[in-house]
């Protein structure tokens, strides 16, 4: 029973991790650019 350390596997899979990084890039980056489209 290693469920706990799956989850780590999971958690700090570089896949996972550079995907959730690649969103929040984009993320703030169509933020930034609505915010001047918007003023």
């Amino acid at each position: 029973m290693n469920t706990e350390e799956t989850l780590l596997e999971r958690i700090f899979d570089p896949s996972t991790l550079t995907r959730k990084v690649i969103a929040v890039l984009l993320g703030s980056i169509l933020l930034a650019i609505a915010s001047q489209v918007t003023v």
